[in-house]
């Protein structure tokens, strides 16, 4: 039997001992464990690289994806239900179903296992940990089972609930998710917004920390800048939702503009902090709307001629802001209030 992967959609896997599936927990990001082991040590973790699809009505059975065998081996794998169907990714295993599984089915739970076997000279540590889509799970004892003087691991007995559709019936529903604010000014002080709104999975709230995370690219995020917030299924649930803020410069003012032939010179007040430089805006009606044009001038200046695309005796209404960063990356600050000036 070919292996089967998945890789557009998000794995849902969740553990539970007893009558109903809840998400088990993971431990954050995969920790220091070291994934196989030395000749002759035991093996700290292994490593499924999960990323295979959701398990929804109407697909076909599937398997884990190719786990990272070192110094140990994916045995076998496999789905089972409660009135004897299953599907194994095992061949030697597979020929002995008497009821596969050719597709699953809504509503049904579906039971999980997964065998590895380690290589001559290396045993399993009676911790090893579960290493899957980057993170370390967290396996009650009973779920993990080391046998064969700790040449043989199973962990057991993780089951899925399955969707109705095939659309992501099993995915989070992050429609009301959003920030308590998208954009502050530089302060010098940590400044973090909120996540609001309710996360549903399912049609009910879902858990934080076992079914979803919330993960900042900045703890304390401080300097100007753009700063992203990710809601996340855990577990390999489906859904995310990425929120982006931003903390601008500080801005400026213009002080004087004086008027040349076919040009104007702006000087304005320095304000370098959290700036890379500043941006002279300017245009034939105070909407900026009419010919208007920008120019970009570097954080030591506080001065700068303006001439492109700049006409002899028309009046030009001009403003000032701070930026820092280019592209994605950049933030700038307000305008100033808009001064005139008149060319000769």
């Amino acid at each position: 039997m070919n292996r089967v992967i998945w890789t557009s959609f998000a794995w849902v896997v969740a553990f539970a001992i007893g009558v109903a599936a809840f998400a088990f927990a993971a431990a954050g990001q995969a920790q220091a464990l070291t994934v196989g082991a030395q000749a002759g040590a035991e093996i700290a973790a292994v490593d499924l690289h999960a990323n295979v699809a959701t398990l929804n009505a109407g697909q076909p059975a599937w398997t884990i994806a190719e786990s990272d065998e070192v110094n140990y081996k994916l045995y076998d794998e496999y789905w089972a239900t409660d009135d004897g169907a299953e599907v194994h990714w095992n061949e030697a295993e597979q020929a002995k179903v008497a009821k596969p599984i050719e597709s699953v089915e809504a509503g049904v739970v579906y039971y999980y296992t997964v065998v590895f076997t380690a290589d001559d000279g290396y045993v399993f540590s009676d911790d090893v940990a579960l290493v899957t889509a980057g993170q370390v799970v967290s396996v009650p004892d009973e779920a993990r089972q080391i046998t064969d003087d700790g040449k043989k691991l199973t962990f057991y007995r993780y089951y899925s609930t399955v969707g109705v559709d095939a659309d992501g019936a099993n995915e989070l529903d992050l429609s009301e998710v959003k920030l308590s604010w998208k954009k502050k000014q530089y302060n010098g002080q940590v400044q973090v917004p909120t996540v609001k709104g309710t996360v549903y999975y399912n049609g009910r709230e879902a858990e934080k920390g076992t079914e979803y995370n919330v993960r900042y690219s900045a703890s304390k995020s401080k300097k100007a800048g753009v700063y992203t917030v990710v809601v996340e299924g855990d577990n390999m649930i489906g859904g995310s939702k990425t929120l982006v803020y931003r903390i601008t410069p500080k801005g400026t003012s213009l002080s004087k503009l004086t008027a040349g032939k076919k040009c104007f010179t702006a000087k304005w007040a320095k304000q370098a902090t959290q700036a890379d430089g500043y941006e002279v805006e300017y245009a034939l009606n105070s909407k900026f709307t009419k010919s208007a044009q920008t120019l970009q001038f570097g954080k030591k200046q506080t001065s700068g001629k303006v001439a492109k695309g700049v006409k002899a005796k028309k009046k030009y209404y001009v403003h000032i802001r701070t930026y820092k960063g280019a592209g994605e990356g950049k933030v700038v600050s307000a305008w100033s209030k808009a001064k005139a000036v008149t060319t000769k």
